[in-house]
């Protein structure tokens, strides 16, 4: 299967961590060919994701630094804080000002 695009692609957890185990091989050579050229982005949860599993799963020193190799190679997308959205005004009603002189 070839994509029309070969722009960047939001991968999820269980695609990025395949090549990473034995037991991923498969799936990670499914995706290869739809992977392959492309700038890949995972989500700052899918690292989170990654280090708690790897973590969990009790990896030593050379396997997590290649999970910190291998995440420092791809971008990592995280969200925008609310109040601070490019296209949001500002909610004066949300304003924090003020409230701490009241406290005693």
């Amino acid at each position: 299967m070839r994509s029309r695009s070969r722009g960047p692609v939001v991968i999820d957890t269980e695609v990025f961590g395949a090549r990473l185990t034995p037991s991923g091989k498969l799936l990670a050579s499914r995706y290869r060919s739809l992977l392959e050229g492309r700038p890949v982005v995972i989500s700052f949860v899918t690292v989170a994701e990654l280090e708690y599993g790897a973590r969990l799963a009790g990896w030593g020193t050379d396997r997590v630094r290649r999970l910190e190799y291998e995440e420092s190679w791809h971008a990592s997308a995280t969200p925008d804080p609310p109040d601070h959205h490019p296209n949001q005004q500002p909610n004066p009603s949300k304003s924090n000002v003020g409230s701490a002189a009241a406290a005693p």
